[in-house]
């Protein structure tokens, strides 16, 4: 039976992530913000363990016409 990694928390550059998902090279972990929602993905490398990818959620204020 193979190990699954999916659930497990790590932590990375100070912040608690969570591991989504996984394939046979990479794995995608999230970390959450306040309101639960995500606020960085990161994706891994399984073959040497270092983070190829990271995806911080930014929002933007949408600036809102109201008319005359």
């Amino acid at each position: 039976m193979n190990q699954s990694l999916i659930g497990k928390i790590v932590r990375h550059d100070g912040k608690i992530f969570q591991i989504l998902s996984e394939t046979k090279s990479v794995v995608t972990a999230h970390s959450y913000n306040e309101s639960c929602g995500i606020d960085t993905t990161i994706i891994v490398s399984k073959e040497k363990g270092n983070v190829i990818a990271t995806k911080s959620k930014s929002r933007r204020n949408r600036k809102i016409y109201k008319g005359n």
